[in-house]
């Protein structure tokens, strides 16, 4: 049910999200043409030709800004919508558990959200061949020192990379699980449930705070800590350990504030 409930997300996502990340990738081709047109005609229409690059420099910014940001808005509010909504009547009817609900919207949005880089990365590399490809294959690679890059990588371990993104995947989920658990403990309010979500989420970032600190004032360094301490002495990609102490406390956050989550849609909603 879970696969299910994660394909229905994605749909119900991609309706807005597809047209947007379309609309990013042929603003880069578009805006690496017209600087190819401006860059041959300089001596014809240069008025013209800067006024219209401008507009559609601004255009393109505007449009990977709405990826952005229409990745985090509807993060939010497609969980706020499906589940403390009108529509949590239909979809608590589903044969699925809480958690199965709770998990597709957090799959669903670092699905998106790593969709949003691999777009910007994509919408780099159109430019540039639409600019000009030439540039691209003239380009003089010894400045990037591909042998040594290549033998970096070729010495890289492979274990720390995947500790690496497994680190950043989680920490995105346990942000994720964080503002959920706070919009399901607003949604308790009566009233200004909107206001009642914004007060849990600082509640939840202040006795995390003090979480760390009764942590650190016993010796004990809390993960945060113990994380910036252990990059700082042995190199931010040095060892496993760094990234395995980010992914327990990752782990921990999602945990707790997962229960939360649960027990608050599973027992005391009021969809009323």
């Amino acid at each position: 049910m879970l696969s299910k409930l994660f394909r229905y997300e994605l749909k119900a996502v991609g309706r807005i999200m597809v047209p947007l990340h379309l609309a990013a990738l042929g603003g880069a081709v578009v805006l690496g043409l017209m600087m190819r047109l401006e860059r041959g005609s300089r001596q014809y229409f240069a008025e013209d030709l800067s006024f219209l690059l401008i507009t559609l420099l601004i255009l393109y910014s505007i449009l990977f800004t709405a990826v952005i940001v229409m990745t985090g808005v509807l993060s939010v509010t497609r969980f706020h919508n499906n589940l403390l909504g009108t529509e949590g009547y239909l979809m608590f009817s589903l044969p699925a558990g809480t958690p199965a609900l709770i998990i597709s919207k957090v799959l669903s949005s670092i699905f998106w959200a790593f969709l949003s880089v691999v777009t910007g990365c994509l919408s780099g590399l159109l430019f540039i061949i639409s600019y000009d490809l030439r540039d691209l294959i003239d380009f003089d690679w010894s400045l990037l020192d591909i042998r040594d890059l290549m033998e970096a990588l070729r010495h890289a371990d492979i274990g720390i990379l995947i500790l690496v993104l497994l680190s950043c995947v989680l920490g995105l989920a346990a942000v994720l699980i964080r503002i959920y658990a706070a919009m399901a403990v607003g949604h308790l309010w009566s009233s200004h449930r909107t206001l009642g979500a914004i007060l849990a989420y600082l509640a939840f970032g202040v006795i995390e705070g003090w979480v760390g600190f009764f942590l650190t004032s016993r010796g004990l360094p809390s993960f945060g800590s113990f994380f910036l301490f252990e990059a700082i002495d042995n190199g931010a990609m040095s060892g496993a350990t760094p990234w395995l102490t980010s992914i327990a406390g990752s782990l921990i956050s999602i945990a707790i504030y997962g229960v939360i989550t649960d027990l608050i849609l599973d027992r005391r909603l009021n969809l009323e």
